[in-house]
């Protein structure tokens, strides 16, 4: 099987089906038969971001960091704000301004490099302020996530996985939903992810309605 197969057959069992196992074995996979810096570094990222659904960030701090080297030395825009926004996960980063940092600066590199998803590197921000506590910071940086996904909303922006509109849409929602402490966006947001067949968001929402309830 080729990269690209491989790599879509990854996503679709940790995205789709909630198989992380599965998923990481075909990353796995991806990243042997990967035949340049683009490929490579793709493989890295949703091999990383597995370890991290999985909760073994200790594995995915590790082909992260070394995924972030491989990107610098490239220098590509697009590539590097991935990298970045993987690094700035609260989980991986532990110091609030290097998180910060590391999230400012992908967005902004997702921005130049004209990347369609730039609305999620803008929630990346939010999502670590959140965690952080620092809800005036977090509350900023929704309203250009809002923009952001306005433009996918209007159908400014297409994107070939319609999926990823319904991820980041609730994604904004949940961000709200604890700036806001109102679980009525967290409702919106199953909604959409009920529809939209989402299982790993639809499981992230219940987490966070069982602590509002709690």
């Amino acid at each position: 099987m080729e990269f690209k197969e491989l790599n879509q057959k990854g996503y679709e069992l940790r995205e789709n089906e909630g198989k992380h196992a599965e998923a990481l074995n075909v990353f796995k996979q991806a990243l042997e038969v990967a035949e340049d810096f683009d490929q490579r570094s793709e493989a890295m990222s949703q091999l990383g971001l597995t370890h991290w659904h999985m909760k073994d960030f200790d594995a995915a701090r590790k082909v992260w960091s070394e995924n972030l080297t491989l990107c610098e030395k490239a220098g590509q825009p697009g590539p590097l704000a991935l990298a970045y926004r993987n690094m700035g996960r609260p989980e991986i980063t532990s110091d609030w301004e290097k998180q910060l940092e590391f999230m400012k600066n992908s967005f902004e590199l997702a921005e130049k490099a004209g990347r369609e998803d730039a609305v999620w590197f803008a929630h990346g921000v939010v999502a670590a302020a959140i965690k952080a506590e620092k809800l005036d910071v977090a509350k900023e940086w929704s309203e250009i996530e809002f923009v952001e996904l306005q433009k996918h909303l209007e159908g400014t922006i297409e994107v070939p996985n319609q999926n990823n509109v319904h991820i980041w849409h609730t994604g904004y929602l949940m961000g709200v939903a604890l700036i806001r402490e109102d679980i009525t966006k967290l409702e919106e947001a199953m909604v959409i992810a009920k529809k939209a067949s989402l299982p790993k968001r639809i499981e992230q929402i219940k987490e966070l309605m069982d602590g509002f309830e709690n």
